[in-house]
């Protein structure tokens, strides 16, 4: 099966030198691990991950597990193991919801999120945009924001204006490739807010598995606004599903991949689960990188 983004990318030893470089900028998520923030951080210290990408999906994580004094304490024990953090969002959450109390709820809930990671540190999360409703038509499955696109359009701007206006000088607002991201009028607004404060989490894994015109056009999207992404999810499959599966388990071609993204701007994570499986893609990726080398060279 064709890799992901496939070219010959090490002409020389110095080349290979520098992908190795932004290995060791990768940190990791953490998730179901850990029973508070500190520990991921000791976890990422003692392994030489310099951030870690905590996954508010997690009810320990929440910002109401932790309190102010906490908060402060968790934001200088990040800085004294010199280890950054970020955050992303919970699922659940929709941005582009008709029912205007749910669109609401949502983006409430992103501001409160907001306010803790600015709190704790971090300095920027990634959420997904949310989805549209299934509906069955004799048998037909169709989303209804095919149905009302105007709606859903009007709905994802008001979340985004908000999101925007109350991100400034808390955190970046980095929206990933996922669910609503993928929708015609999603991507046409999104660009617009791209130029306004707004940034991207580019999930490697979530694009490999597009197919034909799908996929280019996501990657096609992503190059344009390279100099808008801020987080990069790093993780395999075998191009048909999201399996989050290590390093070297499936098509992707990451040593592309991190070569179109070499920037100190941009966060680089490895979302897999447990823990211990991102130690494992640090290994293999760095395998990947020396034997791609050799056969160029």
């Amino acid at each position: 099966m064709s890799r992901l983004l496939t070219v010959d990318i090490f002409p020389h030893i110095t080349m290979m030198q520098e992908m190795l470089d932004i290995v060791d900028r990768i940190g990791y998520q953490a998730m179901f691990d850990e029973k508070d923030i500190c520990e991921a951080i000791d976890f990422a210290e003692e392994n030489g991950f310099p951030v870690v990408e905590v996954n508010l999906n997690c009810p320990h994580f929440s910002p109401e597990s932790v309190d102010r004094v906490g908060r402060l304490r968790v934001r200088e024990y990040s800085e004294s193991k010199r280890v950054r953090l970020i955050l992303h969002a919970p699922e659940g959450l929709s941005m582009m919801n008709v029912q205007a109390a749910v669109r609401k709820a949502s983006v409430e809930r992103i501001k409160q999120l907001m306010d803790f990671g600015n709190q704790i540190g971090a300095d920027r999360m990634t959420y997904h945009l949310g989805s549209s409703v299934p509906m069955v038509v004799c048998g037909e499955r169709r989303q209804l924001h095919t149905l009302y696109t105007r709606e859903y359009r009007g709905a994802l701007m008001k979340s985004l204006e908000e999101i925007g206006e109350y991100s400034e000088n808390r955190l970046l607002p980095c929206v990933e490739n996922t669910s609503g991201f993928r929708y015609d009028f999603a991507a046409e607004v999104l660009a617009e807010f791209l130029r306004n404060g707004f940034y991207l989490t580019w999930d490697i894994g979530h694009t490999n598995y597009l197919k034909g015109r799908g996929r280019q056009e996501e990657i096609d999207y992503f190059l344009k606004h390279r100099d808008r992404i801020r987080v990069v999810h790093i993780h395999d499959n075998y191009g048909s599903r999201d399996e989050h599966n290590v390093v070297g388990d499936g098509t992707v071609d990451f040593t592309h991949c991190l070569s179109l993204l070499d920037s100190p701007l941009t966060e680089l994570i490895f979302e897999v689960r447990p823990r211990e499986n991102a130690l494992l893609c640090r290994e293999n990726l760095r395998r990947m990188i020396v034997e791609d080398s050799r056969r160029v060279t």
